[in-house]
C-alpha cells in the first residue's frame, strides 16, 4: 500500500515535469523557427512617422519603496525621456518609510521648476503595496498611455519614441499593453548575476516572443512597458489580492479581448539581485503571486471561449512555478523509488515513466541555446550553466513553500522589495535577513546525502551520484547564503551611513 502511494505521487511528479519540459522544448523550437524566418525576411520599409503634434499624452509612473540608492537615477531618467513636455506627466509613487521620500520630494520640486509636469505622491499607508500605489494614482493620470518603471530601471531617452512612434506599438486598437525586453546593467557583476541573466533570457528571448507571435496569452512583466489607460479601466483596474498584480491584470485584460505586444528589439535596462538571498526573496514573491493569480484566474480562463491550445498554454503559464513543487516531490521520492526497485523484485516503475523522465529536462536546453544565439563564447556559458542549475535546484525548496502559501493562504502576503545594487554594500540598512526556508533546504541536503550513502552502499552508484549532485546543489545554495550574511554584519554600518550622507549632500 505504501509503495503504491509513493509510486503514484512519483508518477504524478514525473508526468507534470514532462508536460512542462515538452512545452518548453516546443517553445524553444518555435523560437528558433521564428529567428530563422526573421533572418530570411526582407527588411520592411519604415513606416511614415507621426508628426509630433499627433503624439499621444503619456503618463510615466515610478512606483518605489525605500529606494534611496537608486531613486534619483530613475526619476532623472524618466525626466530625460524625449517626449513633448506638454504631453508628458511623471508620477513618482513613493511608499517609502525612510528618508527616500524626502530625497525624491526635493528632486521632484527641482524638476518641476524646469516646467516638467511631475508630482510626488507619498502614501503613509502601504496597503496593497505596488498595486495599491498604482490604483491610488489612477484618478490623477492624464495620459492615454501609461509607462511603468520600477526603481532599478534606467530607460534610454528614446525609449518612448521608439515604442510608440517608430514601432507603432498601439496601432491595433485592441492592443492593451506593450512590453519591451529586459536587459541588465549589472549582468557581468558576478557569476550569480550572469546565471540569473541566463534564466531570464529564456523568458524574454524565447517565451515572451513565442507567446506573442502565436497569439497566446502572455503577461506584462511589471516594468519596462506601456499600458493603454482604457485597457486598465476596462479590465477592472489594479487589484491588490495577489502579489503579481501585473500577471493578474494581463489575464483579466485578455479575458476582455485585449491583447499584448512584445518588442524584443527595444531594451529596458535594469538590475539583477546581486545576492542569493535577494534572488530567493524575489523568486518566492513571484512564485506565491503567480499561484495566487492561477487560483483566481484559472476558472475564468478555462470557461472562456479561447481555443483549447490557448487554454492549455495559459494554464501552464499561470502554474509555471508549480514546476518547483513537482521537482521537490520528485527529489524526495525518487531515492525511495530507486531503493525499492533494487531491493524488491516485485516493485517496478512503468516503462512509460522511464521514457518520460528525460523529457522533463527540456527546459534546460534553452539556457545554452539562447546564449549561443546571442553570440556568446561557449567557454563562458559552461560555468554560468552550472550555477544556473544550482540556483534553479536550490531555490525550488523556497519556491515550493511559496506555492503552497499562494495556493492555500488566505491573505496575499507581504510584498518584499528586491534589494538594488546600492543595497549590497556591507551593513546596508536594506540587507535581507535569513528566514525559516533555509531549514527546508538543510532538510533536503540531509535527505539526499543520506540516500546517496545508502544507494552507494547497496551498489547503485549511478543513482547514488545523482543524489549526491542534488545534495551538493542545496549545500552550495545554503553556504552562499551563510557567506552573504557574514558579509552583511552590522559592524560596517557607520561606513555605509557616512557614504550615504556624502551622496545626499553632493
Amino acid at each position: 500500500m505504501v509503495w503504491h502511494l509513493i509510486l503514484t505521487i512519483y508518477l504524478i511528479a514525473v508526468v507534470g515535469m514532462a508536460i512542462f519540459g515538452v512545452h518548453s522544448g516546443w517553445m524553444l523550437w518555435r523560437s528558433q523557427r521564428l529567428r530563422f524566418a526573421s533572418r530570411q525576411a526582407k527588411a520592411a520599409a519604415p513606416a511614415a512617422l507621426l508628426p509630433e503634434f499627433e503624439w499621444p499624452f503619456v503618463t510615466v509612473q515610478l512606483p518605489m519603496f525605500n529606494e534611496r540608492y537608486v531613486a534619483e537615477r530613475i526619476v532623472r531618467a524618466a525626466a530625460a525621456l524625449e517626449w513633448p513636455r506638454d504631453r508628458l506627466q511623471i508620477q513618482v509613487l513613493d511608499d517609502s518609510t525612510d528618508d527616500t521620500a524626502d530625497l525624491t520630494a526635493a528632486l521632484v520640486r527641482e524638476l518641476r521648476e524646469t516646467g516638467l509636469d511631475i508630482e510626488h505622491r507619498h502614501r503613509t499607508d502601504r496597503r496593497g503595496y505596488k498595486a495599491g500605489a498604482l490604483a491610488a494614482a489612477m484618478p490623477h493620470v492624464k495620459g492615454e498611455f501609461i509607462a511603468l518603471f520600477d526603481a532599478d530601471f534606467v530607460p534610454a531617452t528614446d525609449w518612448l519614441r521608439r515604442i510608440l512612434i517608430e514601432r507603432r506599438a498601439f496601432a491595433d486598437p485592441r492592443t492593451g499593453f506593450a512590453q519591451t525586453r529586459w536587459t541588465y546593467l549589472n549582468r557581468e557583476h558576478s557569476l550569480v548575476t550572469r546565471a540569473q541573466a541566463m534564466m531570464h533570457d529564456v523568458h524574454f528571448i524565447v517565451e515572451q516572443e513565442v507567446r506573442c507571435h502565436e497569439r497566446l496569452w502572455f503577461n506584462f512583466n511589471g516594468s519596462g512597458g506601456l499600458w493603454r489607460r482604457a485597457c486598465i479601466d476596462d479590465a477592472g483596474g489594479w487589484q491588490i489580492d495577489t502579489l503579481t498584480e501585473d500577471l493578474d491584470l494581463s489575464y483579466r485584460a485578455a479575458l476582455r479581448g485585449w491583447r499584448g505586444e512584445y518588442h524584443t528589439g527595444i531594451d529596458a535596462p535594469n538590475e539583477l539581485p546581486e545576492r542569493i538571498l535577494a534572488f530567493k526573496k524575489q523568486q518566492a514573491r513571484w512564485a506565491r503571486g503567480s499561484i495566487q493569480t492561477a487560483r483566481k484566474m484559472l476558472g475564468p480562463v478555462l470557461r472562456s471561449d479561447a481555443g483549447l491550445f490557448t487554454k492549455f498554454c495559459a494554464t501552464l503559464h499561470l502554474c509555471g512555478y508549480s514546476m518547483h513543487t513537482l521537482l521537490i516531490s520528485f527529489l524526495i521520492l525518487w531515492p525511495m523509488i530507486s531503493a525499492g526497485v533494487t531491493s524488491d523484485p516485485t516493485h517496478s516503475i512503468p516503462l512509460w515513466a522511464n521514457l518520460l523522465a528525460p523529457t522533463s529536462l527540456g527546459f534546460i536546453l534553452g539556457f545554452p541555446i539562447v546564449q549561443l544565439a546571442r553570440g556568446r563564447d561557449w567557454r563562458k556559458i559552461g560555468p554560468e550553466l552550472i550555477l544556473t542549475l544550482v540556483l534553479g535546484i536550490g531555490v525550488c525548496a523556497s519556491n515550493s513553500l511559496s506555492v503552497m502559501r499562494g495556493l492555500f493562504g488566505k491573505d496575499p502576503g507581504e510584498f518584499v522589495r528586491t534589494p538594488k545594487s546600492g543595497d549590497v554594500s556591507r551593513g546596508s540598512r536594506y540587507r535581507i535577513k535569513l528566514d525559516a526556508t533555509i531549514l527546508f533546504e538543510i532538510a533536503m541536503t540531509t535527505w539526499l546525502t543520506t540516500w546517496a550513502i545508502i544507494l552507494w552502499y547497496h551498489k547503485v552508484p549511478l543513482w547514488s551520484l545523482a543524489c549526491a549532485f542534488y545534495a551538493a546543489c542545496f549545500a552550495h545554495f545554503i553556504l552562499r547564503q551563510a557567506w552573504e550574511l557574514r558579509l552583511d554584519r552590522p559592524r560596517q554600518q557607520p561606513v555605509i551611513e557616512e557614504r550615504a550622507a556624502a551622496v545626499a549632500n553632493s
